[in-house]
């Protein structure tokens, strides 16, 4: 009897903590889940492999609305190592979008202009989240 209730206990202090940490750090489960939506949205969209030097999927509570998930993806190109563009998951479609901002690593800001320079920026990309 002991036993069962030592178990039950550290099965429930062990959900506590896994909510505790997926609330603040999100859910590792939604980061490689989101790593591969957005590799595979990548893919669809014609890049190769070696056009993408990373995927980094990170939780912002900031972008946890009804209408996005939290866990959004970090995706840098080869081709522009120092800029880092935003790509998030709609939640009740699954689908992913660039949404219209990027990481400027120089200037250490996020910035939404359209210039030819941001080679990577799509057309269709979102303001909303």
């Amino acid at each position: 009897m002991k036993k069962v209730i030592v178990m039950a206990s550290a099965t429930i202090i062990a959900l506590f903590a896994f909510t505790l940490y997926s609330a603040f750090y999100g859910n590792p489960i939604s980061e490689y889940m989101m790593k591969q939506d957005t590799g595979g949205y990548l893919i669809g969209k014609g890049y190769k492999e070696e056009d993408i030097l990373s995927i980094k999927p990170t939780y912002n509570s900031k972008r946890n609305t009804d209408r996005v998930k939290g866990t959004i993806s970090y995706v840098v190109f080869a081709d522009e190592p120092k800029e880092k563009y935003v790509y998030i998951q709609w939640r009740a479609s699954g689908e992913i979008q660039q949404h219209c901002e990027y990481y400027d690593e120089d200037l250490n800001t996020y910035r939404t202009e359209f210039t030819e320079e941001r080679k990577h920026m799509e057309t269709n990309c979102t303001i909303k989240y």
